[in-house]
């Protein structure tokens, strides 16, 4: 999308401050969250985006091992966590997918692989997750054809 007609969220409030620029001003109110949702909307079409705003002191560190992959069963992504984050998104293409594509266990997590990645070369499912001291992981998954594929 070049330009958008508006962007939403449950939890920020995001108002125009520029039209013609595609400016927008994102207001962050009481939260202890540190993910947010964004949808950017244009002519019907919608590209949501994750949102990372850390209101603490501590330091943000990437690629920590809150999640590990662990393989794949019946069209399923499997992970499993030490400690269950408390904030956690799975997106297939940029999409959060809905509820019923994730099972959680005690220590774990498995995704349902969305159909529609059989009809795509390459596509990909993410995964963020943030813990209680604002650290985030960003997991990816490249897939061919719906089947999960090693990153170069």
């Amino acid at each position: 999308m070049n330009s958008v007609d508006s962007v939403t969220s449950k939890e920020l409030k995001i108002k125009p401050l520029n039209k013609e620029m595609n400016s927008f001003i994102v207001e962050v109110g009481d939260t202890s969250k540190t993910l947010h949702e964004a949808v950017f909307h244009k002519d019907g079409n919608t590209v949501t985006a994750m949102v990372l705003y850390d209101n603490s002191d501590s330091e943000l560190l990437q690629n920590n091992k809150l999640i590990t992959s662990k393989g794949m069963l019946n069209k399923r992504l499997l992970f499993e966590y030490k400690n269950r984050p408390p904030e956690l998104y799975v997106l297939w293409q940029n999409v959060v997918l809905p509820s019923q594509f994730i099972s959680f266990g005690k220590n774990n997590i498995s995704v349902l692989i969305p159909k529609e990645t059989r009809q795509l070369k390459e596509s990909y499912i993410r995964i963020f997750g943030v813990n209680g001291n604002n650290l985030v992981m960003d997991l990816r998954v490249p897939l061919i054809y719906g089947i999960p594929v090693p990153e170069d």
